[in-house]
């Protein structure tokens, strides 16, 4: 078992204006017409034309997939983990995210007067009074911290009782965030099967579409194992050979999940019998295979071992 890595608790925070605006005008006059109480309704207008929203709503997207990929829960508030051999290529990877971001919203600011000019065609009455705010703030916080292990605490070592306390509480919520891992390993098992289901109904299934989905989380496992699971290492051997231009083999890790891996076989087209030119006939049609059931799934969890 490789010891427990050093981990650091980190908060990646996008911030700033989201496009839209509290129409106070239009919430009033909602009221009114439905003879309700005053300030019973909120209203929020997007003012943002879409060729302005929509990069920054993916730049932001795309921070936070970058945080999914890369890190995994830790306690409440937003924070995540990640192993500290990992924070600089992790940090690395969000730098550029960060530029879009923020290059998102200044392309905001810059085109102000064109928006506004959008705006007055697509806003009607409201174009007045629902102008861009000033203050609009785009930026991403980064927060981080070393995450005590009781185990370098002089106090601990000195206090066995304490020890083995804060010792086991450390190592559960440890373990508890590698969990995550296998979980993330069964959603991409369970979309699998998914396809599978779908190709014996006799459906055309790409299955290239997972490959990118596969590529991140096999390097996710094998990057923010922080309690050396063996488990998780062998399953990221596994799926690091899946190829994804054809059906994978998943019996392995469904084996190592404790997950059913029985798949249903493709059931053959229809087939018509040909119609020879020289008399009349009906085609045949030969009746295709219903599929069979794919059998449930169940949630087994997985051992963690620490």
């Amino acid at each position: 078992m490789n010891k427990n890595k050093h981990v650091i608790q980190i908060k990646i925070t996008p911030s700033g204006w989201d496009g839209t605006i509290n129409a106070k005008e239009v919430a009033r006059a909602s009221e009114e017409r439905a003879r309700a109480e005053r300030n019973t309704s909120r209203y929020r207008v997007d003012v943002l034309p879409e060729r302005w929203r929509g990069p920054l709503v993916r730049a932001k997207s795309a921070i936070r997939a970058h945080v999914y990929h890369g890190t995994m829960p830790w306690q409440d508030g937003g924070w995540r983990l990640i192993p500290s051999d990992r924070i600089d290529a992790f940090m690395a990877g969000l730098e550029p995210l960060m530029v879009t971001y923020r290059e998102a919203g200044q392309n905001i600011i810059d085109d102000r007067e064109e928006i506004d000019r959008c705006n007055a065609a697509r806003l009607g009455d409201w174009t007045s009074s629902m102008m861009l705010p000033h203050d609009m703030g785009w930026d991403t916080e980064v927060q981080k911290q070393l995450v005590a292990d009781p185990r370098m605490d002089a106090y601990c070592r000195a206090n066995n009782e304490a020890m083995q306390e804060q010792t086991k509480q450390h190592d559960d919520l440890l373990a508890s965030a590698v969990s995550t891992l296998f979980e993330r390993v069964r959603e991409i098992i369970g979309s699998i099967m998914e396809k599978h289901v779908a190709v014996a109904s006799g459906k055309d299934v790409k299955w290239g579409s997972l490959r990118q989905q596969i590529l991140k989380t096999s390097e996710a496992i094998r990057g923010l194992n922080a309690t050396g699971d063996t488990t998780l290492d062998a399953i990221a051997d596994e799926i690091s050979t899946w190829k994804m231009d054809i059906a994978p083999d998943i019996t392995n890790v469904a084996k190592l999940l404790g997950m059913n891996s029985s798949i249903p076989k493709s059931s053959p087209k229809q087939v018509s019998a040909p119609v020879r030119p020289d008399k009349a006939s009906v085609a045949v049609k030969v009746p295709a295979e219903a599929p069979k059931a794919v059998q449930s799934q169940p949630e087994a969890v997985a051992p963690v071992k620490i």
